[in-house]
């Protein structure tokens, strides 16, 4: 009976574990944001579900050619950004960075720590003209839009 109610217990435990590792799993439901002049996606599921500002956005970039970074010994094919984005402000900063070689296989990623930073450090770059991040503003306002029947 002990023996039963440990292997029961072991087995919840794994059970768990395992739950909590599908729950970190990044599942983005990619769309196109731009075309042209780069090949940018955006994280549709925080697309829709975005209300509020400010507001993060996982963007993803096709490189062509593929970019030489120092300190990473492949070539980028791809990087995925977390986009901290304040609205109002006009104004973005990065909070993650993973990037991708030709197999996309994650061979670096970095993380800026900027949850606990004051909000003049977290978003530190203005947003400029006809930058994607504008073209992302269009998108809300067009998904807000009373004359959009989707």
């Amino acid at each position: 009976m002990i023996l039963l109610k440990s292997v029961v217990q072991a087995l919840l435990v794994c059970f768990f574990l395992y739950a909590t590792c599908l729950a970190q799993n990044d599942a983005h439901k990619w769309r196109t944001l731009t075309q042209t002049p780069q090949l940018l996606w955006m994280d549709g599921v925080q697309f829709d579900t975005t209300k509020s500002d400010p507001f993060e956005i996982w963007i993803l970039e096709l490189h062509k050619p593929a970019l030489t970074i120092e300190g990473i010994s492949a070539k980028v094919n791809r990087t995925k950004t977390l986009y901290a984005v304040n609205r109002k402000e006009h104004k973005y900063g990065i909070k993650k960075v993973i990037y991708y070689n030709n197999a996309n296989k994650e061979i670096w990623r970095y993380d800026y720590n900027t949850g606990k930073l004051h909000d003049e450090l977290k978003y530190n770059f203005p947003i400029p003209v006809n930058s994607f991040l504008q073209k992302l503003f269009d998108a809300m306002d067009q998904k807000k839009s009373p004359n959009n029947y989707e």
